[in-house]
């Protein structure tokens, strides 16, 4: 199959990686809904700022969401990316 990650990038540079395994990802107004296979969709606020098909990288800018800390919040505790470390900011993998 063919999913991929999930990150936000912030309005200093930074990105952070908040899903795995994500199989579809739409704009939805000012949202983006993550869908994964059997599991209920989750929203963030921001836009689609790039998809990388060779690396099955999604990254969201988030600079103008000022929900973002309440949707990320969701994301983070979902059991469907338990396995994402949110721990720490990773470096975008570009």
């Amino acid at each position: 199959m063919c999913e991929s990650s999930v990150w936000l990038q912030y309005p200093d540079g930074r990105t952070e990686k908040i899903a795995d395994d994500v199989m579809i990802v739409t704009q939805e107004g000012p949202e983006v809904v993550l869908r994964w296979f059997l599991a209920e969709p989750r929203r963030v606020a921001g836009r689609i700022y790039q998809v990388d098909a060779i690396r099955h990288i999604i990254t969201l800018d988030v600079s103008e969401s000022p929900t973002l800390s309440a949707v990320q919040t969701e994301i983070t505790s979902s059991p469907i990316d338990a396995g994402v470390d949110h721990s720490h900011v990773h470096p975008h993998p570009h």
